[in-house]
């Protein structure tokens, strides 16, 4: 099927969607027995389940210590508000103390002190955090 076949193949039913509004909730009010097995196989248990046997199986589950600690949870946060004040414009990215290089990114000295960052370029801030952890080893 050619791209030109699929964009008239989504057009028509886009149109058809639009003159019946409520057939999908009707024809899932008349069938109920198929819902009620769709729904066991899609219900978040079993979502849940395979999201962590894939874990377990392939090695995705290295790090969950790591990621449900209050460290982590401290670090996600403190991002989440210098993200939020930089598209607010309530905050300004300044140029690398280091060098001066205009893209610099967000160092966090203190994670529990969001508001409180030292701006580096990514050379100078992948140091810090080196130095860093070098430093608690």
């Amino acid at each position: 099927m050619s791209y030109k076949d699929k964009q008239k193949q989504l057009e028509v039913m886009r149109k058809w969607r639009e003159r019946n509004p409520n057939y999908f909730r009707e024809w899932r009010e008349r069938n109920p027995n198929y819902f009620k097995e769709y729904d066991k196989l899609h219900s978040r248990d079993r979502i849940e389940y395979f999201r962590k046997y894939y874990r377990q199986k392939f090695g995705l589950n290295k790090n969950k210590e790591k990621h449900d600690s209050e460290y982590y949870y401290l670090r996600k946060k403190a991002n989440q508000i210098i993200f939020v004040e930089l598209r607010a414009g309530r905050m300004k990215r300044l140029p690398c103390s280091v060098c001066g290089c205009e893209k610099s990114e967000a160092h966090h000295p203190n994670y529990s002190k969001p508001l409180e960052v030292i701006w580096l370029c990514k050379k100078h801030h992948e140091k810090e955090h080196h130095k860093i952890s070098t430093f608690n080893t």
